[in-house]
């Protein structure tokens, strides 16, 4: 299987079609050691591939076909993606700095249980000083519908 450059780790659940989600998966003996090593590359440093690996290791269990393609698109992206590299930089007294926190959140992301995921990133900051402690994607515990949604229902 070729490797193309690829400018996101992820593919679009449209670009899917319904029966990959319902076919079992070509790698499904293979997936979880594949899975795994690229959950801890996340881990230790690139930060940027924890959404997509999070989806993946859900899905270890009932692997598909749709999963296949996006542990393919994921690796697509690992490999264009290579030289990439989290760096942190400290040049200010203890003074001069202060925690940053990001976070964000989609809605109603996953497309199979509608549930969102909260993504976090903290950093130690000043003016000469970028130092990355810590980074964080989960799934929400509940799920949230639109008002169209909810209407659509009854």
């Amino acid at each position: 299987v070729k490797l193309t450059e690829v400018s996101t780790p992820c593919i679009d659940d449209h670009q899917l079609s319904p029966s990959d989600f319902d076919n079992p998966g070509l790698l499904s003996t293979d997936c979880a050691r594949n899975v795994l090593k690229t959950l801890y590359l996340a881990r230790l440093g690139r930060p940027d591939l924890l959404w997509a690996v999070k989806i993946l290791a859900r899905s270890v269990t009932r692997w598909t076909i749709a999963d296949d393609k996006r542990l393919h698109r994921l690796m697509c992206y690992v490999n264009s993606t290579k030289n990439m590299k989290m760096y942190g930089k400290v040049g200010d007294s203890m003074d001069n700095v202060s925690l940053a926190l990001y976070s964000d959140a989609d809605f109603a992301g996953c497309t199979e249980t509608m549930r969102s995921t909260s993504g976090v990133f903290l950093k130690l900051s000043g003016p000469n000083t970028h130092f990355p402690l810590s980074a964080c994607s989960n799934k929400q515990i509940c799920r949230r519908l639109s008002w169209k949604k909810i209407l659509q229902r009854l």
